[in-house]
């Protein structure tokens, strides 16, 4: 798994991490205009509602991690 910020890396980035990917999440339905189209079947929504989350960690934004990975665990696996 790994972590990209969709504001802070260049499009060619993006591109090849996209590309490289077996699964993209993203948290918020307006990320997904931020991906390119071709990479909608990957795309999966894990919805935390908007970033109010303090960094650098937060307890609550764990809590619902940790279910979200609890919850997908076949899904993540196959990726």
């Amino acid at each position: 798994m790994l972590a990209a910020g969709l504001d802070k890396n260049s499009q060619t980035t993006l591109r090849m991490l996209c590309e490289w990917a077996d699964l993209i999440i993203i948290t918020e339905e307006s990320q997904k205009y931020k991906v390119h189209a071709e990479f909608d079947p990957k795309i999966k929504l894990f919805d935390v509602g908007p970033d109010t989350y303090p960094r650098p960690f937060n307890d609550e934004l764990l809590a619902k991690v940790k279910e979200f990975l609890e919850d997908n665990k076949e899904l993540l696996k196959n990726a």
